[in-house]
Formats: structure tokens, C-alpha cells, sequence
């Protein structure tokens, strides 16, 4: 007998999320937008769509599709001169000594 959840699954390549990113988000504000028109009000606020067998909140599945989003964009889009790497350090010195300076006058 097969297990109820993988009767109808199928992997998801990052090739395939990666070139859907755009799709997906879009779709998403869609049902952002949609949920004001023709969501389900509870507690005063008109934020779930009712599909019968469970509710959908757009908002939960934005959260998902904002880390997608903004990955496939930071893989794009890197800007990191060379310049900038070398500064770290030099931060990090400076954050460490006015660590100590603050535990040694606590």
C-alpha cells in the first residue's frame, strides 16, 4: 500500500525554482491583492482564503517566496568589490576592542 503523501509527489530541482522565482512571487502578490476582495474575514480582518478543506493565508506563503526571491537575487546580483572585503577585519578589530573596553569597565 503507498504512503498517502507520495502518491502524487515529484522532486523540485533548484533549476526549476530558480527559473520560476518570478512566476511564483508574482503569483503571490496576486493573492496578497485578492485576499482584500475575496478572503475570509476572522477576528475583524479579512486575511484567509476558505478552500473548503482548509484556509490559505497568502501572507505565510509570501514569507516563503521573499526568501526565494531574494536568494535567486543576491546570486544574480553579487557586490562585493574587492575593496570592501579587506575592511572587514579592520571592523571586527575595532568591535573586539570596544567589547573589552565595555567588560573591563563593567
Amino acid at each position: 500500500m503507498p504512503k498517502l503523501g507520495r502518491t502524487h509527489s515529484r522532486r523540485v530541482s533548484v533549476v526549476e525554482v530558480e527559473q520560476s522565482t518570478k512566476c511564483l512571487y508574482a503569483i503571490g502578490i496576486i493573492l496578497l491583492v485578492s485576499v482584500l476582495v475575496h478572503g475570509k474575514v476572522v477576528s475583524g480582518s479579512r486575511r484567509w482564503f476558505d478552500l473548503g478543506a482548509f484556509h490559505l493565508q497568502p501572507s505565510d506563503l509570501m514569507k516563503v517566496l521573499t526568501i526565494i526571491a531574494l536568494a535567486k537575487y543576491i546570486h544574480d546580483n553579487p557586490r562585493c568589490p574587492e575593496s570592501r572585503r579587506h575592511d572587514f577585519p579592520a571592523k571586527s578589530r575595532r568591535y573586539g576592542a570596544w567589547r573589552d573596553g565595555l567588560e573591563a569597565a563593567g
